[in-house]
């Protein structure tokens, strides 16, 4: 099954990162995370859409921006997969943004425990 995704900016960079810091996985979850990441990803074009900059020590974008979402589709299931793995494992989620890693854990179908 397709997992598709609306996302804003904040929400579609922390989730590249979360997939991104994955540790400790075989090759085949590093595959399957590039599909991820293909997806993920921001393109020359939507970076200049929202202002993204590389700056010393990491980077930077517009946050007036707040209007723009972006309709994505992982098409692979096993790459749908370790996105929701690495969205639960990722330790860089912040209270103050807790409304937008709510709405991103509903929109991948992850379960309260």
């Amino acid at each position: 099954m397709t997992l598709r995704l609306k996302l804003n900016p904040w929400q579609r960079i922390m989730l590249t990162l979360a997939v991104g810091s994955l540790r400790g996985v075989n090759i085949a979850t590093i595959r399957k995370a590039e599909k991820a990441l293909d997806v993920l990803e921001l393109s020359p074009a939507e970076k200049e859409a929202i202002g993204f900059q590389d700056v010393e020590g990491g980077f930077t974008w517009d946050q007036v921006q707040q209007g723009i979402t972006f309709d994505l589709e992982i098409a692979d299931k096993e790459a749908a997969h370790v996105v929701r793995v690495a969205f639960e494992q990722f330790s860089g989620w912040d209270m103050l943004h807790r409304e937008l890693v709510n709405d991103l854990e509903r929109q991948l179908g992850i379960k309260e425990q």
